[in-house]
C-alpha cells in the first residue's frame, strides 16, 4: 500500500450535478423509510478514469494490476449497512462523495469469482469494523474523524507507514510502528485486520511482491559492490530501483521495503537518501507530535503542571480547558490531541492558533502558552534545525526531569496522536 493523494482529482461538473441529484433521491428514500437505490455513477468513466490516473492501473489496497480488469470503485465506508455494525443502515450519505472512493481490484473488494457452491472468497464488500464501535457515525451530521477504522486507508498519509513486507512477500506490521492505545484496548492490530479484510496475503500477491523484492535486493547489492567503479552500470541500476519504488509501479511498497532493508549499506543510504527519508515513519511522527512534545516539555521542566487550568476568550466569553498528564487537552467532555484542535473546537474557527489562544497562570500572572514556550525553549532549540531535531532536543531535556506519568505519556505519544480528534 502506498499513500494516494487525491487532492489533484478533478470531478467533471456534469457528473457532479448528476451525483447530487442521485444523493438527494437516496436521502428522500431513507427519510421515507424505503430501501434506497443507488445508481452506480461511480463506475462511469468520467469519474473512474481520473481516479485511476492518480497512481495508475493498480489496486490502491494491494497494488496489483487492474489494467483491463474493469476495476471497482470501492466505497471505503460502505454505502449499505456495514457487516460488523448490526442495524447500521450504512453510510448512504457518502455514496456519491468522491473522497470516499478507492480504486480496488475485484479480489480486494468483492473476492473475485465464486466458489463451486456459489459463495465468494473473503473480501472487503461491506466490512468496515472500527476500533471504537461506540463512535460510529450514523447520520450525515456525525463527525467521521471520531471513527477509528480497522481497515488501513490508502488516502490517509499516515496509514501506509504501518505496513511492511517480509522477504518472501508476506504483509506484516512495520517493526517501528507500535500498536496505538486504541488497538491495544480493542485487541486488534489494524494491519492484521486489513490483511484479513482484503486478503492481502493471497498467494499471487505474495509471489509478486517477493519477486519484486528479490529484484531490488540484487540491484542494491550490485550497486554497493560496484561502488562507483562502473558509473554507467551503477547509474542504470539506480534508475531501475527508482522505477521499481515509484508509486505508480506494481508492488512498489514491497520494493521500497526491500530497499529499506538494505539502508545499512553506506552507499545505498547515500544514493537513495531522498527516497528513504520520505519513507521514514519517524519523520512523520516528528511532524505529528511536535505540539504534544512541546506541551510535555513544559510540564517536564515545571513551567506548567498536569491538571493546569487553561483559559481563552471564545465567541461568547471565557472558555476553560484542562491540561492532561499525557499532553492532551480536555475541553468539554472530550480530550483533544493538541492545543490547536482544542482551540478550534472552542472557537469554531479553523485558523485558531492554540498556543496564542490558551493562557495559564505562571508566577502569579496569566501568560499565553506561546510566551511560556518561547521563553523556555529558545535556548534549547536549533533555530534552523528540523522538526526531528526539535523533538529530539525536547525529549532529551525532558528525560532528566520527567515523572512516571510523563514517562508513560512519552511512550504512548504516537498512539495518542493517532487516536485523538484533531
Amino acid at each position: 500500500m502506498r499513500y494516494v493523494d487525491t487532492a489533484s482529482l478533478t470531478i467533471p461538473a456534469g457528473w457532479r450535478q448528476r451525483a447530487e441529484r442521485a444523493a438527494a433521491k437516496v436521502k428522500d428514500e431513507i427519510e421515507a423509510g424505503q430501501e434506497p437505490t443507488f445508481p452506480s455513477l461511480w463506475s462511469e468513466h468520467p469519474l473512474r478514469d481520473p481516479l485511476i490516473a492518480i497512481i495508475g492501473q493498480k489496486c490502491w489496497y494491494c497494488e496489483t494490476n487492474v489494467h483491463g480488469s474493469n476495476p471497482d470503485v470501492d466505497h471505503y465506508r460502505p454505502k449499505k449497512g456495514p457487516a460488523t455494525a448490526g442495524t447500521h443502515s450504512g453510510y448512504w450519505w457518502l455514496a456519491y462523495k468522491p473522497d470516499n472512493y478507492r480504486i480496488a481490484c475485484k479480489y480486494c473488494n468483492s473476492g473475485g469469482g465464486e466458489f463451486e457452491d456459489g459463495t465468494r472468497p473473503a473480501a472487503k464488500v461491506a466490512l468496515f469494523p472500527l476500533l471504537n464501535e461506540s463512535d460510529r457515525a450514523t447520520t450525515p451530521s456525525a463527525d467521521l474523524k471520531l471513527e477509528k477504522p480497522v481497515l488501513l486507508d490508502p488516502t490517509d498519509k499516515n496509514d501506509h507507514f504501518l505496513i511492511d513486507f517480509s522477504a518472501d512477500g508476506w504483509p506484516q506490521r512495520r517493526s517501528t510502528a507500535p500498536l496505538s492505545a486504541l488497538e491495544r484496548a480493542a485487541g486488534i492490530c489494524r494491519v492484521e485486520g486489513s490483511i484479513e479484510i482484503c486478503r492481502l496475503d493471497r498467494d499471487l500477491l505474495n509471489e509478486g511482491r517477493a519477486g519484486k523484492m528479490e529484484e531490488v535486493t540484487k540491484a542494491v547489492k550490485a550497486i554497493d559492490a560496484i561502488a562507483g567503479t562502473v558509473p554507467t552500470a551503477s547509474d542504470h541500476l539506480e534508475q531501475m530501483v527508482r522505477n521499481w519504488i515509484d508509486q505508480r509501479n506494481l508492488y512498489s511498497g514491497a520494493a521500497l521495503s526491500a530497499l529499506r532493508a538494505h539502508r545499512y549499506l553506506p552507499l545505498i543510504e547515500k544514493t537513495f537518501a531522498t527516497e528513504l527519508a520520505a519513507d521514514s515513519p519517524e519523520a512523520a511522527l516528528a511532524e505529528r507530535t511536535l505540539a504534544i512534545i512541546d506541551v510535555i516539555y513544559l510540564m517536564g521542566v515545571g513551567v506548567i503542571s498536569p491538571g493546569a487550568l487553561l483559559t481563552g476568550n471564545g465567541p461568547t466569553g471565557e472558555v476553560t480547558a484542562e491540561l492532561l498528564p499525557d499532553g492532551r487537552i480536555r475541553y468539554g467532555a472530550r480530550p483533544y490531541a493538541s492545543l490547536d484542535s482544542a482551540a478550534k473546537a472552542a472557537t469554531g474557527a479553523a485558523d485558531t492558533d492554540g498556543w496564542i489562544f490558551w493562557s495559564t497562570s505562571y508566577k502569579g500572572s496569566l501568560q499565553q502558552l506561546s510566551t511560556l514556550r518561547n521563553d523556555q525553549l529558545s535556548g534549547n532549540r536549533l533555530s534552523t534545525g528540523s522538526q526531528q531535531d526539535a523533538v529530539d532536543i525536547s525529549v532529551c531535556k525532558l528525560s532528566n526531569t520527567r515523572d512516571a506519568a510523563t514517562t508513560a505519556a512519552l511512550e504512548q505519544i504516537m498512539a495518542l496522536r493517532q487516536d485523538c480528534p484533531g
